[in-house]
Protein backbone atom coordinates (compact mmCIF):
# COMPACT_ATOMS: atom_id res chain seq x y z
CA UNK A 1 0.00 0.00 0.00
CA UNK A 2 2.56 2.11 0.95
CA UNK A 3 5.54 3.55 -1.34
CA UNK A 4 8.45 3.54 1.08
CA UNK A 5 11.72 2.64 0.19
CA UNK A 6 14.97 2.71 1.88
CA UNK A 7 17.18 5.27 0.78
CA UNK A 8 19.78 2.62 -1.45
CA UNK A 9 21.46 3.51 -4.67
CA UNK A 10 23.26 0.54 -7.51
CA UNK A 11 26.78 1.48 -7.55
CA UNK A 12 27.99 2.88 -10.86
CA UNK A 13 24.41 3.98 -12.17
CA UNK A 14 25.31 7.63 -11.76
CA UNK A 15 27.79 10.31 -10.34
CA UNK A 16 28.77 10.17 -6.85
CA UNK A 17 31.50 13.21 -7.25
CA UNK A 18 32.88 15.79 -9.42
CA UNK A 19 33.44 14.52 -12.61
CA UNK A 20 37.10 14.55 -14.06
CA UNK A 21 37.97 17.67 -15.74
CA UNK A 22 39.61 17.88 -18.69
CA UNK A 23 43.00 19.07 -19.72
CA UNK A 24 42.41 22.74 -20.90
CA UNK A 25 39.23 23.21 -19.60
CA UNK A 26 38.24 25.85 -16.76
CA UNK A 27 38.71 24.34 -13.25
CA UNK A 28 36.00 23.58 -10.26
CA UNK A 29 37.97 25.96 -7.88
CA UNK A 30 39.19 25.20 -4.56
CA UNK A 31 35.93 26.45 -3.29
CA UNK A 32 33.62 24.36 -5.11
CA UNK A 33 35.85 20.80 -4.16
CA UNK A 34 36.10 22.04 -0.71
CA UNK A 35 32.50 22.28 -0.25
CA UNK A 36 31.46 19.04 -2.09
CA UNK A 37 33.90 17.39 0.52
CA UNK A 38 32.19 18.24 3.15
CA UNK A 39 28.71 17.19 2.00
CA UNK A 40 27.73 20.96 1.09
CA UNK A 41 25.76 20.42 -1.92
CA UNK A 42 24.09 23.97 -1.88
CA UNK A 43 28.00 25.50 -1.16
CA UNK A 44 28.80 23.36 -4.21
CA UNK A 45 26.49 24.68 -6.72
CA UNK A 46 26.96 28.11 -5.54
CA UNK A 47 30.65 28.49 -6.05
CA UNK A 48 30.06 26.59 -9.43
CA UNK A 49 28.25 29.06 -10.46
CA UNK A 50 30.40 31.70 -9.37
CA UNK A 51 33.33 30.04 -11.56
CA UNK A 52 31.03 29.30 -14.54
CA UNK A 53 30.55 33.46 -14.93
CA UNK A 54 34.21 33.92 -14.92
CA UNK A 55 34.47 31.30 -17.47
CA UNK A 56 32.30 33.08 -19.78
CA UNK A 57 33.67 36.53 -18.81
CA UNK A 58 36.96 35.24 -19.96
CA UNK A 59 35.39 35.19 -23.49
CA UNK A 60 36.39 31.24 -24.52
CA UNK A 61 36.50 30.11 -27.70
CA UNK A 62 36.20 26.69 -27.64
CA UNK A 63 34.72 24.41 -24.93
CA UNK A 64 36.42 25.26 -21.86
CA UNK A 65 33.53 25.87 -20.06
CA UNK A 66 32.15 22.73 -20.99
CA UNK A 67 33.08 20.87 -17.85
CA UNK A 68 31.24 23.24 -15.68
CA UNK A 69 28.45 22.94 -17.33
CA UNK A 70 28.55 18.94 -16.97
CA UNK A 71 29.13 19.24 -13.19
CA UNK A 72 26.88 22.00 -12.84
CA UNK A 73 23.96 19.69 -14.11
CA UNK A 74 24.97 17.10 -11.71
CA UNK A 75 25.64 18.88 -8.59
CA UNK A 76 21.82 20.39 -9.13
CA UNK A 77 20.24 17.17 -9.38
CA UNK A 78 22.00 16.16 -5.73
CA UNK A 79 21.26 19.50 -3.92
CA UNK A 80 18.01 18.85 -5.10
CA UNK A 81 17.47 21.43 -7.63
CA UNK A 82 17.04 19.30 -10.49
CA UNK A 83 14.74 21.89 -12.75
CA UNK A 84 18.08 24.09 -12.52
CA UNK A 85 20.33 21.57 -13.99
CA UNK A 86 18.30 21.32 -17.15
CA UNK A 87 19.51 24.20 -18.66
CA UNK A 88 23.00 23.85 -17.85
CA UNK A 89 22.50 20.03 -19.48
CA UNK A 90 21.39 21.65 -22.74
CA UNK A 91 23.63 24.52 -22.53
CA UNK A 92 26.83 21.48 -22.33
CA UNK A 93 24.91 19.63 -25.08
CA UNK A 94 24.95 22.77 -27.89
CA UNK A 95 28.33 23.54 -26.79
CA UNK A 96 29.71 20.14 -27.19
CA UNK A 97 27.88 19.46 -30.78
CA UNK A 98 29.39 23.14 -31.92
CA UNK A 99 32.85 22.38 -30.55
CA UNK A 100 33.51 18.92 -31.52
CA UNK A 101 33.50 16.32 -34.47
CA UNK A 102 30.04 14.89 -35.46
CA UNK A 103 29.87 11.84 -33.53
CA UNK A 104 32.57 12.60 -31.25
CA UNK A 105 32.14 10.62 -28.06
CA UNK A 106 32.59 13.58 -25.89
CA UNK A 107 28.91 14.66 -27.44
CA UNK A 108 27.86 11.21 -26.24
CA UNK A 109 29.18 12.40 -22.59
CA UNK A 110 26.80 15.39 -23.01
CA UNK A 111 23.64 13.18 -23.96
CA UNK A 112 24.39 11.33 -20.75
CA UNK A 113 24.40 14.06 -18.93
CA UNK A 114 21.34 15.79 -20.42
CA UNK A 115 19.10 12.03 -19.90
CA UNK A 116 20.71 11.88 -16.14
CA UNK A 117 19.17 15.10 -15.47
CA UNK A 118 15.93 14.07 -17.04
CA UNK A 119 15.57 10.99 -14.75
CA UNK A 120 15.89 12.79 -12.19
CA UNK A 121 13.21 15.46 -13.08
CA UNK A 122 11.00 12.05 -13.17
CA UNK A 123 10.82 12.16 -17.56
CA UNK A 124 12.60 8.46 -17.59
CA UNK A 125 10.68 7.81 -21.03
CA UNK A 126 11.72 11.06 -22.33
CA UNK A 127 15.39 10.22 -21.37
CA UNK A 128 15.67 6.85 -22.90
CA UNK A 129 16.04 7.90 -26.43
CA UNK A 130 18.93 10.22 -25.64
CA UNK A 131 20.51 7.16 -23.72
CA UNK A 132 20.28 5.25 -26.79
CA UNK A 133 21.37 7.99 -29.04
CA UNK A 134 25.11 8.02 -26.99
CA UNK A 135 25.19 4.31 -26.95
CA UNK A 136 24.74 4.00 -30.49
CA UNK A 137 27.50 7.05 -30.89
CA UNK A 138 29.61 5.76 -28.72
CA UNK A 139 29.38 2.09 -30.26
CA UNK A 140 30.02 3.52 -33.64
CA UNK A 141 33.53 6.03 -32.75
CA UNK A 142 34.79 3.60 -29.89
CA UNK A 143 36.31 0.43 -30.60
CA UNK A 144 33.90 -3.17 -29.53
CA UNK A 145 34.75 -3.49 -25.51
CA UNK A 146 35.65 -0.44 -24.98
CA UNK A 147 34.80 0.67 -21.42
CA UNK A 148 32.75 3.88 -22.46
CA UNK A 149 30.32 1.32 -24.52
CA UNK A 150 29.53 -0.74 -20.99
CA UNK A 151 29.40 2.71 -19.16
CA UNK A 152 26.60 3.30 -21.60
CA UNK A 153 24.90 0.48 -21.88
CA UNK A 154 24.60 0.91 -17.76
CA UNK A 155 22.91 4.04 -18.18
CA UNK A 156 20.15 3.09 -20.34
CA UNK A 157 19.81 -0.54 -18.08
CA UNK A 158 19.63 2.14 -15.20
CA UNK A 159 16.51 4.32 -17.42
CA UNK A 160 14.76 1.49 -18.11
CA UNK A 161 14.80 -0.16 -14.29
CA UNK A 162 13.57 3.03 -13.34
CA UNK A 163 10.60 2.68 -16.14
CA UNK A 164 9.75 -0.54 -14.77
CA UNK A 165 11.77 -2.54 -17.75
CA UNK A 166 13.61 -5.10 -15.62
CA UNK A 167 13.99 -7.92 -17.88
CA UNK A 168 14.78 -5.53 -20.42
CA UNK A 169 17.70 -3.72 -18.13
CA UNK A 170 19.23 -7.11 -16.96
CA UNK A 171 21.04 -8.49 -20.54
CA UNK A 172 22.04 -4.65 -20.92
CA UNK A 173 23.56 -4.77 -17.53
CA UNK A 174 25.18 -8.30 -18.54
CA UNK A 175 26.43 -7.17 -21.71
CA UNK A 176 28.35 -4.13 -19.77
CA UNK A 177 29.64 -6.60 -17.03
CA UNK A 178 31.18 -8.78 -20.18
CA UNK A 179 33.12 -5.75 -21.16
CA UNK A 180 34.21 -4.99 -18.04
CA UNK A 181 35.20 -8.55 -17.35
CA UNK A 182 37.32 -8.48 -20.82
CA UNK A 183 38.67 -5.40 -20.22
CA UNK A 184 39.92 -5.30 -16.59
CA UNK A 185 41.28 -7.58 -14.07
CA UNK A 186 38.88 -9.82 -12.28
CA UNK A 187 38.93 -7.46 -8.86
CA UNK A 188 38.32 -4.60 -10.43
CA UNK A 189 36.29 -1.79 -8.99
CA UNK A 190 34.47 -1.37 -11.71
CA UNK A 191 33.53 -4.64 -12.40
CA UNK A 192 32.26 -4.95 -8.15
CA UNK A 193 29.97 -2.26 -9.83
CA UNK A 194 28.42 -4.10 -12.24
CA UNK A 195 28.00 -7.10 -9.80
CA UNK A 196 25.92 -4.52 -7.57
CA UNK A 197 24.30 -3.32 -10.63
CA UNK A 198 23.06 -6.64 -11.66
CA UNK A 199 21.83 -7.44 -8.33
CA UNK A 200 20.07 -4.22 -8.23
CA UNK A 201 17.65 -5.42 -11.25
CA UNK A 202 17.35 -8.96 -9.92
CA UNK A 203 16.14 -7.19 -6.21
CA UNK A 204 13.40 -5.32 -8.48
CA UNK A 205 12.73 -8.82 -9.92
CA UNK A 206 12.03 -10.20 -6.41
CA UNK A 207 14.71 -12.47 -7.23
CA UNK A 208 16.69 -12.00 -3.56
CA UNK A 209 18.86 -14.64 -3.15
CA UNK A 210 20.20 -14.33 -6.50
CA UNK A 211 20.78 -10.69 -5.99
CA UNK A 212 22.75 -11.75 -2.34
CA UNK A 213 25.30 -13.80 -4.24
CA UNK A 214 26.11 -11.01 -6.47
CA UNK A 215 26.30 -8.09 -4.04
CA UNK A 216 28.18 -10.44 -1.85
CA UNK A 217 30.67 -11.21 -4.56
CA UNK A 218 31.33 -7.30 -5.38
CA UNK A 219 31.56 -6.75 -1.89
CA UNK A 220 34.70 -9.39 -1.68
CA UNK A 221 36.22 -7.51 -5.00
CA UNK A 222 35.56 -3.78 -2.72
CA UNK A 223 37.24 -5.59 0.34
CA UNK A 224 40.17 -6.75 -1.51
CA UNK A 225 41.31 -3.70 -3.81
CA UNK A 226 39.91 -0.53 -1.55
CA UNK A 227 41.23 1.05 1.36
CA UNK A 228 39.40 -0.18 4.51
CA UNK A 229 36.20 2.32 5.22
CA UNK A 230 35.96 3.44 1.53
CA UNK A 231 32.86 4.11 0.76
CA UNK A 232 31.78 1.91 -1.55
CA UNK A 233 32.46 -0.67 0.89
CA UNK A 234 30.11 0.54 3.07
CA UNK A 235 27.36 1.24 -0.10
CA UNK A 236 27.91 -2.79 -0.80
CA UNK A 237 27.59 -3.51 2.71
CA UNK A 238 23.99 -1.77 2.36
CA UNK A 239 23.07 -3.57 -0.25
CA UNK A 240 24.12 -6.73 1.03
CA UNK A 241 21.65 -6.09 3.92
CA UNK A 242 18.80 -5.22 1.92
CA UNK A 243 18.78 -7.99 -0.02
CA UNK A 244 18.48 -9.89 3.56
CA UNK A 245 15.75 -7.71 4.27
CA UNK A 246 13.78 -8.25 1.51
CA UNK A 247 14.53 -11.92 1.55
CA UNK A 248 12.54 -11.74 5.97
CA UNK A 249 15.87 -11.69 7.11
CA UNK A 250 15.83 -9.33 9.37
CA UNK A 251 18.04 -10.34 12.06
CA UNK A 252 21.05 -11.61 9.29
CA UNK A 253 20.97 -7.59 8.00
CA UNK A 254 21.04 -5.93 11.28
CA UNK A 255 24.70 -6.09 11.99
CA UNK A 256 25.61 -5.53 8.17
CA UNK A 257 23.41 -2.61 8.64
CA UNK A 258 25.16 -1.44 11.59
CA UNK A 259 28.40 -2.10 10.18
CA UNK A 260 27.79 -0.46 6.80
CA UNK A 261 26.96 3.07 9.30
CA UNK A 262 29.78 3.07 11.61
CA UNK A 263 32.08 2.72 8.36
CA UNK A 264 30.11 5.46 7.05
CA UNK A 265 30.51 7.35 10.45
CA UNK A 266 33.84 6.78 10.77
CA UNK A 267 34.82 8.41 7.03
CA UNK A 268 32.36 11.45 7.03
CA UNK A 269 32.17 14.65 8.77
CA UNK A 270 29.63 15.04 11.48
CA UNK A 271 25.95 15.92 10.17
CA UNK A 272 27.11 14.77 6.40
CA UNK A 273 23.97 14.44 4.45
CA UNK A 274 25.25 10.74 3.51
CA UNK A 275 24.94 9.94 7.28
CA UNK A 276 20.74 10.11 6.61
CA UNK A 277 21.46 7.09 4.32
CA UNK A 278 22.81 4.81 6.88
CA UNK A 279 20.41 5.71 9.64
CA UNK A 280 17.29 5.11 7.13
CA UNK A 281 18.17 1.70 5.95
CA UNK A 282 19.10 0.80 9.53
CA UNK A 283 15.47 1.92 11.02
CA UNK A 284 13.96 0.34 7.88
CA UNK A 285 15.50 -3.22 8.61
CA UNK A 286 14.29 -2.40 12.67
CA UNK A 287 11.00 -1.83 11.00
CA UNK A 288 10.60 -5.24 9.52
CA UNK A 289 11.30 -6.77 12.89
CA UNK A 290 8.73 -4.66 14.52
CA UNK A 291 10.87 -2.90 16.70
CA UNK A 292 9.12 0.32 15.67
CA UNK A 293 9.79 2.57 18.79
CA UNK A 294 13.75 2.47 18.01
CA UNK A 295 13.21 2.82 13.95
CA UNK A 296 11.57 5.94 15.12
CA UNK A 297 14.40 7.17 16.80
CA UNK A 298 17.01 6.60 13.38
CA UNK A 299 14.31 8.03 11.15
CA UNK A 300 14.39 11.19 13.23
CA UNK A 301 17.54 10.97 13.11
CA UNK A 302 17.77 10.83 9.36
CA UNK A 303 15.35 13.79 9.28
CA UNK A 304 17.49 16.13 11.55
CA UNK A 305 20.54 15.47 9.53
CA UNK A 306 18.92 16.22 6.25
CA UNK A 307 17.24 19.45 7.40
CA UNK A 308 20.53 20.41 8.79
CA UNK A 309 22.49 19.26 5.62
CA UNK A 310 20.19 20.65 3.12
CA UNK A 311 18.68 23.32 1.43
CA UNK A 312 15.00 23.95 2.69
CA UNK A 313 12.58 22.31 0.59
CA UNK A 314 15.24 19.73 -0.97
CA UNK A 315 13.29 15.92 -1.64
CA UNK A 316 15.27 13.71 0.19
CA UNK A 317 14.30 15.80 3.13
CA UNK A 318 10.48 15.15 1.62
CA UNK A 319 11.19 11.59 1.94
CA UNK A 320 12.78 11.25 5.43
CA UNK A 321 9.71 13.14 6.68
CA UNK A 322 7.54 10.50 4.57
CA UNK A 323 9.70 7.31 6.27
CA UNK A 324 9.30 8.61 9.67
CA UNK A 325 4.99 8.61 9.19
CA UNK A 326 5.29 5.19 7.63
CA UNK A 327 6.97 4.44 10.93
CA UNK A 328 4.23 6.01 12.82
CA UNK A 329 1.53 4.64 11.03
CA UNK A 330 2.84 1.25 11.68
CA UNK A 331 2.72 2.18 15.23
CA UNK A 332 -1.02 2.71 14.91
CA UNK A 333 -0.50 6.89 15.56
CA UNK A 334 -1.82 8.09 11.82
CA UNK A 335 -2.96 11.40 13.53
CA UNK A 336 0.47 12.17 14.22
CA UNK A 337 1.76 11.05 10.61
CA UNK A 338 -0.69 12.72 8.78
CA UNK A 339 1.04 16.14 8.76
CA UNK A 340 4.24 14.28 8.09
CA UNK A 341 2.87 12.73 4.73
CA UNK A 342 1.78 16.30 4.44
CA UNK A 343 4.80 18.20 4.60
CA UNK A 344 6.58 15.22 2.62
CA UNK A 345 3.70 15.82 -0.58
CA UNK A 346 4.42 20.18 -0.15
CA UNK A 347 8.27 19.60 -0.46
CA UNK A 348 7.70 17.35 -3.40
CA UNK A 349 4.88 19.58 -5.15
CA UNK A 350 7.38 22.43 -4.73
CA UNK A 351 10.72 21.22 -5.67
CA UNK A 352 9.51 18.57 -8.45
CA UNK A 353 8.18 18.84 -12.08
CA UNK A 354 4.05 18.89 -11.91
CA UNK A 355 2.95 14.80 -12.42
CA UNK A 356 6.24 13.48 -10.80
CA UNK A 357 6.14 9.68 -9.76
CA UNK A 358 7.39 11.02 -6.08
CA UNK A 359 4.25 13.16 -6.02
CA UNK A 360 2.20 10.28 -7.00
CA UNK A 361 3.56 8.24 -4.13
CA UNK A 362 3.19 11.44 -1.91
CA UNK A 363 -1.10 11.38 -2.86
CA UNK A 364 -0.80 7.29 -2.57
CA UNK A 365 0.60 7.66 1.33
CA UNK A 366 -1.37 10.69 2.34
CA UNK A 367 -4.47 8.43 1.58
CA UNK A 368 -3.11 5.29 2.83
CA UNK A 369 -3.07 7.26 6.22
CA UNK A 370 -6.45 8.40 6.11
CA UNK A 371 -7.66 5.15 5.86
CA UNK A 372 -5.84 4.16 8.83
CA UNK A 373 -8.32 6.81 9.97
CA UNK A 374 -11.12 5.66 8.77
CA UNK A 375 -11.40 8.66 5.96
CA UNK A 376 -11.88 6.18 3.23
CA UNK A 377 -13.99 8.81 1.08
CA UNK A 378 -11.36 11.38 1.78
CA UNK A 379 -8.84 8.91 0.80
CA UNK A 380 -10.43 7.78 -2.67
CA UNK A 381 -9.89 11.59 -4.89
CA UNK A 382 -6.22 11.51 -3.20
CA UNK A 383 -5.34 7.55 -4.61
CA UNK A 384 -7.37 8.44 -8.68
CA UNK A 385 -4.92 11.47 -8.71
CA UNK A 386 -2.02 9.75 -7.98
CA UNK A 387 -3.11 6.86 -10.28
CA UNK A 388 -3.92 9.04 -12.99
CA UNK A 389 -0.60 10.52 -12.71
CA UNK A 390 1.23 7.44 -12.90
CA UNK A 391 -0.91 6.39 -16.07
CA UNK A 392 0.22 9.82 -17.07
CA UNK A 393 3.52 9.75 -17.01
CA UNK A 394 4.90 6.14 -16.56
CA UNK A 395 5.24 3.72 -19.43
CA UNK A 396 2.38 0.95 -19.62
CA UNK A 397 2.97 -1.77 -17.52
CA UNK A 398 5.37 0.05 -15.00
CA UNK A 399 4.32 -2.13 -11.97
CA UNK A 400 3.80 1.65 -10.05
CA UNK A 401 0.48 1.66 -12.33
CA UNK A 402 -0.46 -1.91 -10.78
CA UNK A 403 0.10 -0.41 -7.44
CA UNK A 404 -2.10 2.61 -8.11
CA UNK A 405 -4.93 -0.46 -9.34
CA UNK A 406 -4.59 -1.40 -6.10
CA UNK A 407 -4.64 1.20 -3.71
CA UNK A 408 -7.95 2.32 -5.34
CA UNK A 409 -9.19 -1.20 -4.92
CA UNK A 410 -8.89 -0.99 -1.78
CA UNK A 411 -9.98 1.76 -0.98
CA UNK A 412 -13.15 0.82 -2.82
CA UNK A 413 -13.58 -2.32 -1.42
CA UNK A 414 -13.38 -1.15 2.47
CA UNK A 415 -16.18 1.34 1.54
CA UNK A 416 -18.41 -1.67 0.62
CA UNK A 417 -17.58 -1.09 -3.28
CA UNK A 418 -16.77 -4.69 -4.05
CA UNK A 419 -18.16 -5.03 -7.53
CA UNK A 420 -16.31 -1.42 -8.24
CA UNK A 421 -13.11 -2.53 -7.05
CA UNK A 422 -13.20 -5.91 -8.28
CA UNK A 423 -12.17 -4.84 -12.27
CA UNK A 424 -8.98 -2.84 -10.25
CA UNK A 425 -7.78 -5.75 -8.81
CA UNK A 426 -7.87 -7.79 -12.03
CA UNK A 427 -6.07 -5.01 -14.10
CA UNK A 428 -3.18 -4.99 -11.05
CA UNK A 429 -3.08 -8.54 -11.61
CA UNK A 430 -3.11 -9.01 -15.31
CA UNK A 431 -0.53 -6.08 -15.43
CA UNK A 432 2.25 -7.92 -12.61
CA UNK A 433 1.82 -11.33 -14.58
CA UNK A 434 2.55 -9.12 -17.82
CA UNK A 435 5.78 -7.19 -17.14
CA UNK A 436 7.06 -9.02 -13.55
CA UNK A 437 8.72 -12.79 -13.45
CA UNK A 438 6.30 -15.24 -12.69
CA UNK A 439 7.17 -15.64 -8.76
CA UNK A 440 7.86 -11.92 -8.03
CA UNK A 441 5.97 -11.10 -4.48
CA UNK A 442 4.17 -8.03 -5.92
CA UNK A 443 2.04 -10.89 -7.96
CA UNK A 444 1.59 -12.94 -4.91
CA UNK A 445 -0.08 -9.57 -3.59
CA UNK A 446 -2.01 -8.88 -6.27
CA UNK A 447 -3.42 -12.53 -6.12
CA UNK A 448 -4.16 -12.49 -2.73
CA UNK A 449 -6.04 -9.08 -2.87
CA UNK A 450 -8.12 -9.80 -5.47
CA UNK A 451 -9.05 -13.52 -3.47
CA UNK A 452 -9.89 -11.55 -0.66
CA UNK A 453 -12.33 -9.35 -2.95
CA UNK A 454 -13.70 -12.15 -4.56
CA UNK A 455 -14.95 -14.00 -0.76
CA UNK A 456 -16.12 -11.04 0.16
CA UNK A 457 -18.56 -11.00 -2.52
CA UNK A 458 -19.12 -14.77 -1.83
CA UNK A 459 -16.76 -16.29 -4.78
CA UNK A 460 -15.55 -19.14 -2.56
CA UNK A 461 -13.86 -21.34 -4.96
CA UNK A 462 -12.76 -18.60 -7.26
CA UNK A 463 -11.12 -17.03 -4.04
CA UNK A 464 -9.51 -20.24 -3.04
CA UNK A 465 -7.37 -20.95 -6.13
CA UNK A 466 -5.93 -17.67 -5.94
CA UNK A 467 -5.12 -17.80 -2.21
CA UNK A 468 -3.38 -21.14 -3.42
CA UNK A 469 -1.40 -19.29 -6.10
CA UNK A 470 -0.19 -16.76 -3.87
CA UNK A 471 0.99 -19.05 -1.38
CA UNK A 472 2.65 -21.05 -3.77
CA UNK A 473 5.09 -18.16 -4.22
CA UNK A 474 5.20 -17.25 -0.36
CA UNK A 475 5.72 -20.83 0.06
CA UNK A 476 9.57 -20.13 -1.20
CA UNK A 477 10.36 -17.64 1.29
CA UNK A 478 11.92 -17.89 4.95
CA UNK A 479 9.67 -19.82 7.26
CA UNK A 480 9.58 -16.60 9.37
CA UNK A 481 8.70 -13.92 6.42
CA UNK A 482 6.02 -11.87 6.99
CA UNK A 483 3.86 -12.70 3.70
CA UNK A 484 4.59 -16.57 3.90
CA UNK A 485 3.12 -16.56 7.47
CA UNK A 486 0.31 -14.55 5.79
CA UNK A 487 0.14 -16.83 3.33
CA UNK A 488 -0.80 -19.88 5.37
CA UNK A 489 -3.03 -18.09 7.63
CA UNK A 490 -5.18 -16.07 4.43
CA UNK A 491 -5.22 -19.41 3.34
CA UNK A 492 -6.65 -21.43 6.04
CA UNK A 493 -8.71 -18.35 7.52
CA UNK A 494 -10.79 -18.99 4.03
CA UNK A 495 -11.26 -22.40 4.12
CA UNK A 496 -12.09 -22.67 7.47
CA UNK A 497 -14.76 -19.79 6.82
CA UNK A 498 -15.55 -21.76 3.92
CA UNK A 499 -17.22 -24.27 6.67
CA UNK A 500 -14.33 -26.76 6.01
CA UNK A 501 -12.98 -28.71 8.51
CA UNK A 502 -9.94 -30.28 7.58
CA UNK A 503 -6.96 -31.46 8.20
CA UNK A 504 -5.49 -28.95 5.51
CA UNK A 505 -6.68 -26.28 7.83
CA UNK A 506 -4.75 -27.32 10.34
CA UNK A 507 -1.51 -28.09 8.51
CA UNK A 508 -1.89 -24.61 7.45
CA UNK A 509 -2.71 -22.56 10.76
CA UNK A 510 0.50 -24.59 12.22
CA UNK A 511 2.49 -23.41 9.60
CA UNK A 512 1.55 -19.99 9.84
CA UNK A 513 2.03 -20.50 13.70
CA UNK A 514 5.56 -22.24 13.45
CA UNK A 515 6.74 -19.23 11.21
CA UNK A 516 5.31 -16.74 14.18
CA UNK A 517 6.97 -18.37 16.29
CA UNK A 518 10.13 -18.27 15.09
CA UNK A 519 9.55 -14.68 13.85
CA UNK A 520 9.03 -13.43 17.60
CA UNK A 521 11.75 -15.98 18.63
CA UNK A 522 13.57 -13.33 16.72
CA UNK A 523 13.35 -10.88 19.43
CA UNK A 524 16.03 -9.58 21.97
CA UNK A 525 14.44 -11.17 24.54
CA UNK A 526 10.17 -10.49 25.53
CA UNK A 527 10.12 -6.74 24.94
CA UNK A 528 7.49 -4.78 23.86
CA UNK A 529 7.60 -5.49 20.48
CA UNK A 530 7.59 -8.93 20.88
CA UNK A 531 4.64 -8.38 22.83
CA UNK A 532 2.98 -6.41 20.25
CA UNK A 533 3.86 -8.73 17.40
CA UNK A 534 2.70 -11.65 19.28
CA UNK A 535 -0.78 -9.85 19.66
CA UNK A 536 -0.82 -9.45 15.71
CA UNK A 537 -0.73 -12.93 15.23
CA UNK A 538 -2.85 -14.01 17.69
CA UNK A 539 -6.06 -14.88 15.63
CA UNK A 540 -3.59 -17.61 14.20
CA UNK A 541 -3.22 -19.43 17.14
CA UNK A 542 -6.79 -19.25 17.95
CA UNK A 543 -7.63 -20.08 14.51
CA UNK A 544 -4.91 -23.43 15.01
CA UNK A 545 -7.23 -24.55 18.04
CA UNK A 546 -10.46 -24.19 16.49
CA UNK A 547 -9.39 -26.21 13.62
CA UNK A 548 -8.43 -28.88 15.94
CA UNK A 549 -11.76 -28.73 17.67
CA UNK A 550 -13.03 -28.97 14.33
CA UNK A 551 -11.64 -32.48 14.05
CA UNK A 552 -11.98 -33.73 17.03
CA UNK A 553 -8.59 -33.59 17.89
CA UNK A 554 -5.74 -31.53 20.23
CA UNK A 555 -4.02 -28.47 18.81
CA UNK A 556 -0.32 -29.27 17.49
Amino acid sequence: MKANLPLLVALALCAGALPAEAAQRWPYGDAATSAFGRGDVAGALTALKAEFAKCEASRPDADQCLDLLLALTNIAVQAGVAAEGEPYARRALALAEKTLPAGHPGIAASLNNLASNLDALGRSPEAEPIYRKALAMRERALPAGHLDIATSLNNLAGNLDRQGCYTEAEPLYRKALAIRAQALPAAHADIAASYNNIAFNLNNQGRYAEAEQLYRKALAIHEQVLPAGHAAIATNLSNLAAALDNQGRFADGEPIHRRAMAMVERGLSAGHPRLADSYTNLAFNLNGQARYREAETWFRRALATLEAALPTGHPAVGQAYNNLASNLDDQNRPAEAEPLYRRALAIREAALPAGHPEIAASYANVAYNMSMQGKYSEAEPFLRKALAMREAVLPPGHPEIAAGYNNLAYNLSVQGKLVEAEPLYRKAVALNERTLPAAHPRIATSYNNLAANLAAQGHGADAEALYRRALAIRSGYVRSHPDRIGGYWALATHLQRQGAGTPEVRALYGAAARGAQERIGGFAGFDAAAQEELRAYRPIFIGQVRAAWDLGGAPD
